[in-house]
């Protein structure tokens, strides 16, 4: 592989911290992926906070992760946002804004044409107007945090109390504040604050006994079976785990084809399989996603000649992602050299 021109710019915390590892405190061997990276690339090391300082140009490479602490990504959000126009951010900023916001990543989906499992992302219950069942979930939160399956009136009225019903001391200021008022005047006041918090209400599969938790890096695919748990429809973080060599050409064919509409050096899918073998998208994360998948695996799936096959061998992430992040740049260096 030729030697990328580009400069790369890896972004850390201030504490040196690029994330995640096997839990969302632990970072990344920085200094080990400094060193794969600097194989094609004329690598920096550089804090979020002191990036705007860096006299960027347009060909530079900007990689950066992210944090499950919403502060921290904000200013991440903020800080990226005003630099992007300048360099080439990696991955690209639509897919920051997706991590740890299951609303945007419905956006994502519609826009891109991916066939996932059909959800509505809303701020206000009352404007759901859509059968049940369905699965409601926070925008925000991993695993199966902020998840719940809507069944019947009384869920619908435990999902209200827990995510959307006013704090008592508001509750009493609105009936205070309300007292005299007009009618119109009572029905905008009390619109807003009625209690809101941006969800998704997306599509149930009954009968699900689990789904796939699939981490593609460039052409490697690697794929961990997850199995719900006894009385519980969620698969994430259930703890039934599976790993197979056979290849499952519908989840692997779809999982590519997710990628390579995503556009990123490296995605992480959450992906179901209904009982007519259809594959759908539940949720992705490009950045600062586990990588526990990666880790464990007895190797990892490549399409070679229009079939999979099973390579075995233990990977490491840090070389995963350089090898990912290299072939990703040199395969859009080469898209867009002249003919």
């Amino acid at each position: 592989m030729a030697r990328l021109k580009n400069r790369l710019f890896l972004v850390t915390h201030p504490s040196g911290f690029f994330g995640s590892l096997d839990f969302g405190w632990r970072s990344v061997d920085v200094g080990l992926l400094v060193s794969d990276l600097s194989k094609e690339f004329e690598v920096n090391v550089v804090s979020i906070t002191e990036i705007r300082n860096v006299d960027l140009a347009v060909d530079d490479v900007v990689l950066y992760s992210s944090s499950n602490d919403s502060a921290i990504r904000q200013f991440y959000k903020d800080v990226l946002f005003t630099i992007e126009p300048n360099c080439r951010l990696l991955p690209r900023y639509e897919l920051l804004m997706a991590h740890e916001n299951k609303g945007f990543q419905e956006l994502i989906k519609v826009d891109n044409g991916i066939d996932g499992l059909a959800g509505k992302y809303l701020f206000d219950l009352d404007d759901l107007g859509r059968p049940m069942p369905f699965v409601f979930k926070t925008t925000g939160g991993a695993g199966s945090s902020g998840v719940a399956l809507v069944e019947s009136e009384k869920d619908l009225k435990r999902v209200w109390k827990r995510h959307f019903r006013p704090t008592l001391s508001r509750r009493i200021i609105t009936f205070i504040r309300t007292l005299r008022m007009g009618q119109a005047d009572k029905a905008m006041y009390g619109y807003r604050h009625k209690g809101f918090n941006p969800f998704v209400a997306q599509d149930f599969i009954p009968g699900l006994e689990g789904d796939f938790k699939v981490l593609a890096f460039g052409d490697r695919i690697f794929v961990l079976k997850r199995s719900v748990r006894p009385g519980d429809f969620r698969a994430s973080g259930s703890g039934l785990f599976q790993f197979h060599t056979e290849p499952d050409v519908a989840v692997l064919d779809f999982a590519k084809h997710v990628f390579e509409k995503l556009d990123s050096p490296y995605l992480s899918l959450d992906v179901a399989k209904d009982s007519n073998g259809v594959c759908k998208l539940i949720e992705f994360q490009a950045i600062h996603f586990g990588p526990y998948t990666l880790l464990r695996s007895p190797g990892f799936f490549s399409h070679d000649r229009g079939q999979w096959h099973f390579v075995a061998g233990k990977a490491r992430l840090e070389s995963e992602m350089a090898r990912s992040i290299s072939r990703f740049m040199l395969k859009d260096h080469c898209a867009q050299a002249p003919l």
